[in-house]
């Protein structure tokens, strides 16, 4: 009787250990799915449009088309919209170096924004080739 006892209550300390665990998990998962994931995908997406704004201000550079300049403002408001996602989504997160990290973004993208702004406005105008400039 004193063996079935000691394998039931080893039995009952499996199971017990095994509902904390399955709690422990099912946590993380929950976590995963409502931060983790969304995050990454709001990363992805802004640096995709990162790349881009690039090609649409290369091809502006060297084409001189207008569609490219609609297309990197398109790039622009689909990179803010991922950027409002993850700082709603950053309320929830508990690393305070990714808090920061998000910050320095923030603020590189305004620099990259203003940079961009600039490149586009003096592309394809003769102060963009000194050689045209000088010839005027």
């Amino acid at each position: 009787g004193l063996s079935y006892f000691l394998l039931l209550l080893v039995i009952v300390g499996i199971v017990v250990v095994s509902v904390f665990e399955m709690r422990d998990v099912s946590s993380l998962s929950s976590r995963l799915q409502t931060l983790r994931a969304p995050t990454t995908v709001a990363s992805a997406e802004m640096l995709t449009e990162v790349n881009r704004s690039f090609a649409s201000l290369r091809g502006w550079m060297i084409l001189g088309q207008p569609k490219f300049k609609n297309e990197r403002t398109a790039s622009w408001k689909k990179m803010e919209a991922a950027l409002a996602k993850m700082e709603k989504l950053s309320e929830s997160w508990t690393n305070p170096k990714t808090v920061k990290r998000l910050a320095v973004i923030k603020k590189k993208l305004v620099q990259f924004k203003k940079g961009q702004q600039e490149v586009e406005a003096i592309a394809n105008t003769p102060e963009n080739l000194p050689a045209l400039q000088l010839l005027l």
